[in-house]
């Protein structure tokens, strides 16, 4: 009574092959491979009106290598251009002075509790402005700051 509907697989469907011989509908044209060569575009056909002139021939420095130097970051090239210092530097530079300060305090025998403490709140600061976790320091303590300092500087 019901006739079992045949079972097809997702991916028949009608192939190019049927369709060829299919007079009631146009044949199917295959897929166009990818092309991978860009055409030439206005600057490839300058260039070579002018290497065929002669324009590239007899530069300074030919056949030497070519002197580049890596410039990661535009805003730095710009700042150690205009010797500009990150502000991440020039804090570690202020808190190098800071700490100068507080060991010339103990050395002298006064206390310095309040000195380290601000220098700590500004290692911190420093620590969470510098680029790497390699280059982040460690919170200085009275006994030692001098140890510190030394490598600060």
């Amino acid at each position: 009574m019901w006739k079992r509907r045949q079972q097809t697989k997702p991916n028949d469907g009608p192939k190019l092959e049927d369709r060829k011989n299919d007079a009631a509908s146009p044949p199917m044209k295959a897929p166009a491979p990818h092309v991978w060569n860009r055409p030439h575009d206005w600057l490839d056909e300058v260039i070579q009106e002018q290497q065929a002139l002669g324009t590239f021939e007899d530069l300074p420095g030919q056949g030497k290598p070519l002197q580049l130097e890596e410039r990661f970051d535009m805003a730095q090239h710009i700042m150690k251009g205009s010797n500009i210092l990150p502000p991440w530097l020039e804090l570690g530079q202020e808190i190098g002075r800071d700490m100068g300060q507080v060991v010339a305090q103990l050395e002298r025998g006064e206390g310095a509790s309040s000195a380290i403490a601000s220098v700590n709140q500004k290692i911190a600061r420093y620590n969470r402005m510098c680029p790497s976790p390699l280059l982040q320091r460690p919170p200085v303590s009275q006994e030692t700051i001098k140890e510190q300092w030394q490598r600060w500087q």
